[in-house]
């Protein structure tokens, strides 16, 4: 796994990898200390975001 330079980066990493997505095939841009955007090759992205309260990644248009 590449190196984080946050927990919230070292969360969505790991959280990508829990959904099967290979790293070598995204790129995750942080935007923010708990937001960031993932981009695949065909141009699509999604926003993600960390709750550091539940320790928790998630995806845009999702709620826990």
């Amino acid at each position: 796994m590449k190196k984080s330079k946050s927990l919230a980066e070292c969360a969505m990493r790991k959280w990508m990898e829990s959904e099967g997505l290979a790293m070598e095939h995204f790129k995750l841009e942080m935007t923010g200390s708990r937001e960031a955007v993932l981009k695949d090759g065909n141009g699509d992205q999604m926003g993600l975001e960390y709750d550091p309260d539940n320790h928790v990644v998630i995806p845009e248009g999702m709620w826990i």
